[in-house]
């Protein structure tokens, strides 16, 4: 049984079996522990918890065989320290489940940035082939706008070399060898 203030020795556990002392469980568990370093002669080690005045505590004990039938005991509360250990434990949990999170952060964040300069490398493309098609455009447009009144001319043009030769019947010899070049018929 713990005891830190050497006056707190009183008729309560002095010349008292353990069994009068301690819980019947805890008991059963310390005489096991006596009668193993009685047999061995080793060195034995343990913890327990108990119930005092209405608080749990933990207690670190060690049974040394000291002479024959003879078990010196030393128990010392370990409360604190097994609470410290429980908070280390939480606050381990803790960051692993921050650290989870943050690394699914991160990933997302990776994600994220993976769309965005596909999204730009798209926008780029987009603005390349919208700048090709305006320039492919402009000339289109500028031929197309302007066959009706070219086929207009040229239809005139036509109208008037016919009426030449239908009024010039006899054409220089320069302008028969410009005719017989150009294939005017075909």
């Amino acid at each position: 049984f713990p005891v830190t203030d050497l006056s707190l020795l009183d008729d309560t556990i002095l010349h008292k079996t353990v069994e009068a002392v301690l819980s019947e469980d805890l008991a059963v568990w310390m005489m096991y522990h006596v009668e193993q370093a009685i047999e061995t002669g080793e060195s034995l080690n343990g913890e327990y918890v108990q119930q005092i005045e209405g608080n749990w505590h933990q207690y670190e004990s060690r049974f040394v065989a000291s002479q024959t039938n003879e078990v010196l005991a030393i128990v010392r509360d370990i409360s604190a320290r097994k609470h410290i250990e429980a908070e280390l434990l939480k606050s381990q949990a803790l960051l692993r489940s921050q650290t989870q999170q943050l690394q699914q952060a991160l990933n997302a964040l990776k994600q994220t940035q993976i769309q965005l300069v596909q999204r730009e490398k798209m926008a780029g493309l987009g603005q390349l082939v919208a700048g090709l098609a305006h320039e492919i455009n402009n000339p289109i447009g500028f031929i197309y706008s302007n066959i009706a009144p070219a086929k207009e001319y040229i239809q005139q043009l036509l109208e008037l070399i016919e009426a030449y030769q239908a009024e010039y019947l006899n054409p220089t010899t320069h302008i028969q060898e410009i005719l017989q070049d150009l294939d005017l018929e075909f």
